[in-house]
Order: structure tokens, then sequence, then C-alpha cells
């Protein structure tokens, strides 16, 4: 059986096809099954709020990176960690893996930081909530 992949050739420039085939080494699959796996992941649709959100600049998105959101459009309703969840299991689809611009940008400097530097942002965070409630 041959198995074809001429169908995407008229969507995917020669850089794209490059780095789709050296994904489907990495995960020893044929080309034409990771596209089709890629096409059919749809994350937005296991989000809870998806019946009811309205949301265009969705986080779970395949296309996240590449949508604008207009000033006064709904913002996504999903809390944080489950969006997170979701986007662990489409890591592969979604490079912020759930996260919005923002919260991925947070996390990476977090992360680049020292323990003794998160300690001390940790004991800032803890102590400035009492120096608003005193008035100071």
């Amino acid at each position: 059986m041959k198995r074809q992949t001429d169908w995407i050739n008229f969507r995917v420039s020669e850089q794209e096809k490059k780095k789709i085939k050296r994904c489907a080494e990495k995960k020893n699959k044929h080309v034409g099954e990771l596209v089709r796996e890629q096409l059919l992941a749809q994350p937005f649709y296991e989000c809870p709020q998806f019946d009811s959100c309205s949301c265009n600049k969705c986080p779970l998105d395949p296309e996240y990176k590449n949508m604008i959101a207009l000033p006064g459009e709904e913002r996504c309703k999903a809390q944080k960690p489950t969006r997170m969840k979701i986007g662990e299991k489409y890591q592969s689809v979604l490079p912020l893996k759930g996260l919005t611009c923002r919260e991925s940008q947070g996390k990476k400097t977090w992360d680049r930081k020292t323990p003794t530097e998160k300690k001390q942002m940790l004991e800032r965070g803890v102590k400035a909530p009492k120096t608003l409630r005193r008035g100071n």
C-alpha cells in the first residue's frame, strides 16, 4: 500500500516539511500519521468551558500565537490549572502548553531564578498583603 503525503504539499513550505519530517522521525511515525494526528488534535474541545465560551484568542487553540484579541472581546474563562493539564496532554500541538503568552513568560522568568531568589520573592509576597492591610 502506497502512503500518500502529497495532500499536504500545497499548504506547507519546504522548511515546514523538513521540520515535520524530523519530528516524525523522532516519534517513529510516518509523516502522514503525524500530520493527521496534529490536524485532528483540537485541545479546546476538552476545555470544560468550551460550550459556554466565545473567546476568540483561546490559549488551547494550536493557532493561539497567530491570533489577535480585539478590545472588548471576551477573555478565556478556563482556570490556569485546567489549561495546563490539557496543555500537557497536547504538548506537540500547544507550544505554550495551554498558558497565555504572559503566563508562559512569567513561568520562564521564575524557572530561571535561583532557589535563593525564589525564596526571597516568596517571603516578600507574604509580607506585602500584611503591609497593605496595615495601610503603610
